[in-house]
């Protein structure tokens, strides 16, 4: 016991001169700054950045006693929590203002009373930033920046929500001020490593709004007056992990409700259990599994040029990569009007993009293009044994897909199976299943 008081006073001892020594050319020194920044070098429209994990732990203070060191950790599944938020935005990997972005993630939710909208942030949402959000009920989109009159405006902040109408420039309302205040507050509160922000919007706050026509929805950070713009501005607003254009345009805004379709159209498409491209094209999908082969039929009340196409990832492998990764017996098609080309041992979704995704290989069958007055249709039967180098595909054999719209770049946004919202992409385990 005495031997070991007596190292703990020599220590002690030792520290106290080392640091009456050393104290001076201390002050003198640079401090040592946290050199590390974002990463901003992203030159592509979509996040197709690997995540090196789901998790996110936060560390207390450590405490420390004469023989350990202990410290606290909490963990929280960042995964599980973002289910059904469907808007990102202010990914700190993607915008320019790097780790000043709080990663937010936005859903919404039609109620009786009003519009609610939920988001969910995993930085310091401080008091001067804000969300700005508008919502557009009008046919008609602009682009530059440019609104509708009767688009909404609302800036939200940790404390107070305001609104404004009336303008056609984006520009014109980006700080708090000649405005009129919401008839709720938002709700904000900080948690464990991450942050919720409520907002329940009333439905006479919404210029013409209507349950049965389209609304969109655009949502970024501002900090006074300075918006979380992309690196690559085509970043500043993730859907289903995927960008669906310049946020500047409105064609790019989140599809928060679709135009209900008209009793005819409804009666088309009533077996068409899968829907993807929705806030573009918004293509109806069924798939059917027969004793050697499966047969895809698509139907549209768009249209579909020469040069666009559906690319459909098929997956059977057990093993449900993340973060964009393919297995490499995954099989990529690229389905045009009149033929369909493949490509297999890819590791990444996004692998050869540049060519469209494929080489000079072709499918067993070819697709068949047909157009009617007020949609098209376009159908292709492929044999099991295209989906798999190396295993048997039988009829009952489970199969993961995803199907993506390109026209030619990317035209996505939402995917739904059986009326429900498919979560993030980049994550096979939210393909489609069939």
């Amino acid at each position: 016991m005495k031997h070991n008081l007596f190292k703990k006073l020599l220590v002690l001892s030792s520290i106290f001169i080392v640091g009456c020594n050393s104290q001076s050319s201390s002050n003198s020194s640079p401090s040592n700054q946290d050199t590390s920044s974002s990463n901003k070098d992203s030159t592509t429209s979509i996040d197709k950045e690997s995540s090196s994990s789901n998790t996110i732990t936060t560390t207390s203070e450590s405490t420390t006693s004469d023989e350990t060191t202990s410290s606290e950790q909490s963990s929280i599944n960042k995964e599980e929590l973002i289910q059904d938020y469907h808007l990102h935005f202010s990914d700190p990997k993607l915008i320019n203002v790097g780790e000043q972005g709080d990663d937010i993630y936005l859903k919404v939710n039609f109620q009786d009373e009003g519009l609610l909208i939920s988001m969910i942030g995993f930085g310091d949402f401080i008091d001067s930033e804000y969300i700005k959000i508008i919502i557009h009920t009008s046919e008609n989109n602009s682009s530059g920046w440019n609104i509708q009159s009767d688009d909404v405006t609302f800036l939200i902040n940790k404390n107070k929500a305001n609104y404004k109408t009336n303008i056609t420039k984006f520009w014109d309302y980006v700080n708090f001020g000649n405005d009129s205040s919401c008839k709720n507050t938002p709700k904000f509160t900080q948690l464990d490593g991450y942050f919720t922000l409520t907002m329940l919007i009333d439905y006479t706050e919404i210029p013409n709004y209507d349950k049965h026509k389209k609304v969109s929805m655009f949502a970024m950070e501002f900090n006074n007056g300075v918006i979380y713009d992309g690196i690559d501005y085509n970043n500043g607003m993730l859907i289903d992990g995927i960008s669906h254009g310049d946020p500047a345009s409105q064609t790019s805004y989140y599809v928060i409700q679709e135009k209900s379709l008209p009793s005819d159209q409804q009666e088309l498409v009533k077996d068409y259990k899968y829907q993807f491209s929705i806030g573009s094209d918004n293509i109806f999908a069924k798939f059917t599994r027969k004793t050697s082969s499966l047969l895809l039929e698509m139907i549209s009340f768009s249209t579909f040029d020469k040069d666009d196409y559906i690319r459909f990832v098929v997956h059977t492998d057990e093993i449900n990569n993340s973060s964009w990764g393919l297995s490499k017996d995954d099989v990529s098609f690229s389905i045009y009007k009149n033929v369909c080309y493949y490509q297999t041992n890819k590791v990444n979704f996004w692998d050869n993009e540049v060519n469209q995704f494929h080489g000079k290989d072709t499918s067993i069958n070819n697709p068949l293009y047909q157009e009617n007055e007020k949609y098209f249709t376009l159908s292709i039967e492929f044999e099991y044994s295209e989906f798999s180098l190396e295993k048997n595909i039988l009829q009952t054999t489970p199969i993961r897909g995803i199907l993506v719209e390109f026209t030619p770049s990317i035209a996505n946004n939402g995917f739904k199976q059986d009326g429900n919202t498919l979560n993030d992409i980049a994550n096979q385990e939210n393909y489609f299943t069939f």
